[in-house]
């Protein structure tokens, strides 16, 4: 009997969850949850789908990007990348705030695609493009950051690496494998 309660509990909290995920992204409650979240990411200026954010931001547009056609899971993925904690470890005040964070993410991204972008590749900005394994061409763009002090230590071993293996390895070669560890960043 008890399992029997917490199991309908749990679903509750899901049902109640999944509601209000639908209300914050203006969707109808007859629709499918994936069917809201991929419209919203559709709907993105290709710029900020484009965009490489990070944290909890870049997590929720991925989610969005392929959204699980399990509701359960759907709303589970949001959890997780908003509080890195699974739903069964989720805490009353967490519970609370689950919406709260839902909502400011989908404000900061909201916020990222009414922007001007009039110089995208500008000062301060960066944009790559490349072809995938599968030829499709893939456009990353991600914000220039400060250097911190330890940033420019990694920026000079790096440097003073690539220098030491002089012409044992080439420029293609040495471009390709700077270019790989770029990718797995954005």
């Amino acid at each position: 009997m008890q399992y029997e309660t917490i199991s309908n509990n749990y679903h509750n909290n899901h049902d109640w969850l999944i509601g209000q995920v639908k209300d914050i992204f203006n969707g109808s409650r007859d629709v499918r949850l994936s069917s809201i979240l991929g419209n919203y990411y559709d709907d993105l200026k290709p710029r900020t789908k484009e965009h490489s954010f990070s944290g909890k931001i870049g997590l929720l547009i991925e989610i969005m990007k392929n959204p699980n056609k399990d509701e359960y899971k759907l709303i589970e993925s949001i959890g997780r990348a908003l509080f890195t904690l699974r739903m069964d470890d989720f805490t009353d005040e967490i519970m609370s705030e689950y919406i709260n964070e839902l909502s400011a993410v989908k404000e900061s991204i909201d916020q990222y695609d009414t922007q001007e972008h009039e110089n995208a590749t500008g000062d301060g900005s960066y944009k790559i493009v490349y072809t995938d394994a599968d030829g499709i061409e893939k456009t990353k763009q991600f914000d220039s950051v400060e250097s911190t002090d330890l940033g420019e230590v990694l920026l000079n071993n790096i440097t003073a690496d690539m220098e030491e293996y002089g012409d044992a390895i080439s420029p293609d070669e040495k471009r390709q494998i700077l270019f790989y560890i770029l990718k797995k960043l954005v």
